[in-house]
C-alpha cells in the first residue's frame, strides 16, 4: 500500500542472503506497529528484466539522492499521494501519451492501484509452475482472509519468498526462478572487499544509513553496475544517474583514484548466476 511505503524508514530495510527484507511494522491489519508480530516482505532482483527489478530501482534511487532525510525516512516526501501526483504528470507528458497509445490504454486506466492490483492479477493468474497460493498472496498484499481463517493462517517465510520471486517477474517453472542477485565474488578477499567498500563510499551516503541498510549496499551497487550497459542505452542524457561516480568517473575524495577505473575493476568479479 502506498501509505506503508510512504512511512518506510531505512531501519525497515535489511539484506538477508539473496533478498532485501522490508519490515512493514505498521500496516492496515497491525495498527499498533508491533515489530514482534511483523514478518518481512522479501524483495528479489530480476536480472532478466531490469525495468521491473526493485533492487536496481532502489540502487538508482539512493545513488541519485545522496542527501537523505536525517529523520530516517526512505523517501523525502512522506505523502502517500506524492507518487500519484508524479504519475499524473508523467502520463500527461508527451512520452507518457506515446506510451499509453503504444499499449492501447487511456490515461484514466492507470493509477496507483495499477501496480498493487496488477501484481495480484499476475500472481493469481496461474503459470506453468503453479504460482504461489492465494492465502500467501492475500497475506503479502494485506488483504483479509476472513475473521476466522485469519486467526489460523499466518505468513510464513518460505511462502513469502515464493511470492516475492513471483512478484519480481521471475520465470516460474524454470531454473531462472531461483536466480541469485548480481553480487561480487570473493568477498573474503581483503583486497576485493576493500574495492567494494571504496565504491560504496563513492556512490552512497553511508553516514545517513543504519547498519541494517548498509548490509544491502553491495547488492545495490552490483545491480546498478551489472545493468550499466542497459541503463546507458535507455536513460536520457539529463538523468541524474549519469552525473554519479558510476557513470561520470569522478575521483574518490582524498584518494586520487579514478572512479571509472575502480568500477571497471569491480566488473571483473561481478557475478549473476543465471542461465546463458
Amino acid at each position: 500500500r502506498s501509505e506503508n511505503v510512504a512511512q518506510l524508514r531505512f531501519r525497515h530495510l535489511s539484506w538477508d542472503r539473496d533478498s532485501l527484507c522490508v519490515w512493514l511494522t505498521l500496516t492496515k491489519s497491525n495498527q499498533e506497529g508491533d515489530s514482534k508480530s511483523a514478518h518481512p516482505r522479501h524483495l528479489y532482483a530480476n536480472p532478466y528484466q531490469p525495468e521491473v527489478c526493485p533492487i536496481l530501482a532502489l540502487g538508482i534511487y539512493l545513488m541519485c539522492n545522496s542527501e537523505m532525510p536525517r529523520d530516517g525516512r526512505l523517501f523525502k516526501s512522506a505523502s502517500a499521494s506524492n507518487f500519484s501526483h508524479r504519475l499524473v504528470q508523467l502520463l500527461r507528458g508527451e512520452e507518457g501519451e506515446d506510451e499509453l497509445r503504444r499499449v492501447g490504454l487511456q490515461r484514466s486506466m492507470v493509477g496507483l492501484h495499477s501496480w498493487r492490483k496488477g501484481v495480484l492479477t499476475h500472481l493469481l493468474g496461474g503459470s506453468a509452475g503453479g504460482g504461489p497460493g492465494p492465502v500467501a498472496v492475500c497475506l503479502r498484499s494485506q488483504h483479509s482472509v476472513g475473521s476466522i481463517e485469519g486467526k489460523y493462517w499466518g505468513m510464513g517465510e518460505a511462502s513469502d519468498q515464493h511470492t516475492g520471486r513471483a512478484s519480481a517477474g521471475l520465470p516460474e517453472g524454470e531454473s531462472g526462478f531461483a536466480v541469485l542477485p548480481p553480487h561480487f565474488l570473493d568477498q573474503d578477499d581483503p583486497a576485493k572487499r576493500a574495492l567494494v567498500n571504496r565504491a560504496i563510499r563513492l556512490c552512497f551516503d553511508c553516514t545517513a544509513l543504519p547498519t541494517e541498510t548498509v548490509s544491502a549496499l553491495p547488492f545495490l551497487l552490483a545491480s546498478v553496475l551489472y545493468h550499466k550497459p542497459h541503463l546507458d542505452r535507455v536513460l536520457p542524457e539529463s538523468h541524474p544517474l549519469r552525473f554519479t561516480p558510476i557513470f561520470a568517473g569522478v575521483r574518490e575524495p582524498g584518494a586520487g583514484d579514478d572512479g571509472q577505473a575502480l568500477f571497471n575493476d569491480l566488473r571483473d568479479f561481478l557475478l549473476v548466476c543465471k542461465d546463458s
